[in-house]
């Protein structure tokens, strides 16, 4: 691991031997990275002996808000993380476990820590990395990249369902698949143009598993983080599908250098360029001729229009967005207290799973000290009682097993206490656990009071609000309308009057004229004549008054004969029930309907008083 600081370049190292503990992490600077120019400063004061609680190779720095942070481990407790010096040289506090398998061998290595976004990810290889020539695992126990992510670069760090990762939780990111097998030793870089990169190495299957033979080759990853949470990988001219019968089929090219990539063709372009092999060429046998891939994501990339890439760009920003806005939820509604305990909650969970795996190793060390102990005294006891026979063989072995009993027993003191100690400790987190998770619990309670209050009182003023504004159509709104639309309609009936009223106005006009030069003309056609003639018009004699004959009137008939001519009374009962519209004041009305209502009194008592009569 390589990092830069103030213009000087750090590696940090790791020396150890196979399969123990002893091992160190080490440190040498350069200010230009080439050959002879590094400085070697030794150790980072991250050590670990026989015995240890980790493993101190495969280290990774990460700066963080300031503060750099070394995450390391390897098998025993797996993932440790640790806080080093503002010069990034020498660790500053002691390590704290990040990722823990449970089960098997705890074959969890190679660990790097990612910030993207709020989140930070811990990706780490896990399975079997070595010596797949002799010995290959079974299945799915070969090299595999893993993940988690949290909130904080310490922890915890929990998987896509929840789990936590002290307990065995992780995603699969990348895994065995095609010609690739065992793929894993990752780093991960955020590229301006692709984003997470992840790099990692793998066997190419398709001219054997020995490492020995050929090169290592080298592929590259594109991650898809959404929302926080490992979408998937998608990788870069690499692809391949998985058909119905479950088998993966490469259709393009790797991307890296080396002659162990299975189907190599040209190399794409890349935002950084993929570290060439430090070893030789390999053997033409290993070389599979170079076929076309298709088009790559830079190219279609490159096609792209801006609408379409500002799309993206806001789709890719919109995490954040998203993740600020429920922030500044949670801290409006009171949520981020709860919030803070339920990460508490989360540290205890971690710290309890230490703890209990601590408990375990100090029972199992103090059974195995009481064994041997109660071993040596069974050997001690069974030579004290032939010590007549003694021979000289059997007096050293007497004083060696008594001072060995000795010694275990002061070890079967030391490993009580620890084991005292270690109970105390899972009680104690056990108890802090169970407070945090009630307290969690009455806190979420009181939240949930208080929103479910929120939610009554919002209730009641979406009610009031809606009240109010139907008062306001009602008695404002309505009225405004009505009376608007009744000015409207006035206004046109007056223009339309006033329209009327000028053409009766133009058409009495005319008329008149007309009949003004009708007498004009007649008058003057008469003064004409009688002039002519020269004879003046008799006088008119009025012709007296003369009465035309009387029509007499009908005769009058009796009831008798009108109601025995069906003729004379039917029209008038059928015009009772007829369709004829009438026209009738309001007072006439009201006079009809009370005579109606005395006729029907009156003749109701009538029928009474001859009932009672009767009586």
């Amino acid at each position: 691991m390589v990092i830069e600081r103030d213009g000087t370049y750090i590696l940090y190292y790791s020396v150890s031997s196979t399969g123990s503990q002893d091992s160190v992490i080490g440190y040498a600077t350069s200010t230009t990275m080439e050959a002879g120019t590094w400085t070697d400063h030794g150790s980072t004061g991250v050590e670990s002996t026989s015995g240890a609680s980790y493993n101190a190779i495969d280290p990774t720095m990460i700066l963080v808000d300031g503060t750099y942070r070394l995450s390391f481990g390897s098998y025993w407790d797996d993932i440790q993380l640790v806080t080093f010096n503002a010069e990034a040289t020498a660790a500053d506090g002691e390590p704290s476990q990040t990722i823990y398998k449970p089960s098997g061998d705890h074959d969890v290595e190679a660990s790097f820590p990612f910030q993207y976004g709020d989140y930070f990810y811990m990706f780490w290889s896990e399975g079997q990395a070595n010596d797949y020539d002799v010995s290959r695992p079974a299945e799915g126990g070969e090299y595999r990249v893993r993940a988690c992510r949290s909130t904080d670069v310490g922890g915890p760090y929990t998987d896509g369902t929840g789990t936590s990762c002290l307990q065995g939780g992780g995603n699969d990111v990348l895994a065995s698949h095609g010609d690739v097998y065992g793929p894993g030793g990752q780093g991960v870089l955020d590229d301006p143009t692709y984003g997470p990169i992840l790099y990692y190495r793998y066997v190419n299957t398709t001219i054997g598993y020995a490492v020995a033979d050929y090169q290592w080759g080298w592929n590259t990853v594109r991650l898809r983080l959404v929302l926080g949470m490992i979408y998937g990988v998608v990788a870069l001219g690499l692809q391949y599908s998985t058909p119905a019968d479950g088998t993966v089929t490469w259709t393009g090219p790797t991307i890296g250098t080396g002659n162990a990539s299975s189907n190599e063709a040209k190399e794409p372009p890349s935002p950084s360029p993929a570290p060439s092999s430090p070893e030789g060429p390999s053997s033409a046998t290993h070389t599979r001729p170079s076929r076309p891939g298709p088009e790559l994501p830079s190219q279609a990339d490159s096609r792209r229009s801006a609408a379409s890439q500002n799309f993206s760009h806001f789709m890719d920003n919109l995490q954040s967005r998203v993740l600020v806005a429920s922030q500044a939820l949670n801290d409006l509604t009171g949520y981020s207290a709860i919030e803070a305990i339920k990460a508490s909650n989360a540290a205890l969970e971690a710290d309890l799973a230490r703890a209990q795996a601590d408990l375990r190793r100090a029972r199992q060390h103090y059974k195995a000290v009481n064994a041997r102990r109660a071993s040596t005294q069974r050997e001690v006891t069974a030579l004290l009682a032939r010590k007549d026979t003694w021979a000289p063989p059997d007096l050293e072995r007497f004083t060696t097993m008594y001072r060995q009993d000795h010694e275990l027993e002061a070890a079967v003191s030391e490993a009580s206490t620890a084991l005292t100690e270690a109970e105390a400790d899972e009680a104690r987190l056990s108890q802090a656990l169970n407070s945090g998770i009630l307290r969690r619990y009455h806190e979420e309670q009181i939240w949930s009071d208080r929103i479910r209050r929120q939610s009554t009182w919002g209730t009641w003023g979406l009610m009031g609000v809606n009240i109010l504004l139907f008062l306001v159509l009602q008695f404002v709104a309505e009225p405004w309308k009505r009376n608007r639309l009744m000015k409207g309609i006035a206004a046109e009936e007056k223009a339309a009057l006033d329209a009327v009223r000028r053409e009766l106005e133009e058409v009495r006009g005319a008329m008149t004229r007309r009949e003004d030069d009708a007498a004009a003309a007649a008058a003057a056609a008469t003064a004409a004549v009688v002039e002519d003639v020269g004879v003046e018009a008799a006088p008119v004699a009025s012709l007296p008054d003369v009465k035309g004959p009387e029509v007499p009137a009908p005769p009058a008939l009796s009831w008798r004969d009108f109601l025995s001519d069906p003729s004379l009374w039917r029209p008038a009962l059928e015009d009772l029930y007829s369709e004829r519209t009438i026209d009738l004041r309001m007072r006439d009305v009201s006079l009809i309907a009370l005579e109606g209502a005395i006729t029907g009194a009156v003749a109701v008592a009538g029928v009474a008083a001859l009932l009672a009569r009767q009586r």
